[in-house]
């Protein structure tokens, strides 16, 4: 599912970004986008980019699973 931007242009991370604070593999964050779990913008053919604030939401709708 693509996002819309609404934060600034300084906050967009790049997938590699998104997976370093999630600690995880660029794979694992491709696959969240892909599936919509995650939202992101396409910013090109061969580059996306996720909103921290997006990625916030994400973690925070993924706490109460543990």
């Amino acid at each position: 599912m693509q996002g819309n931007i609404t934060a600034g242009a300084d906050s967009l991370l790049t997938v590699k970004e998104a997976a370093a604070r999630l600690k995880t593999s660029t794979a694992t964050v491709y696959a969240l986008c892909a599936s919509g779990r995650l939202e992101y913008l396409r910013i090109s053919t061969h580059a996306i980019r996720i909103a921290g604030g997006d990625l916030r939401r994400f973690v925070r709708s993924c706490s109460g699973h543990r």
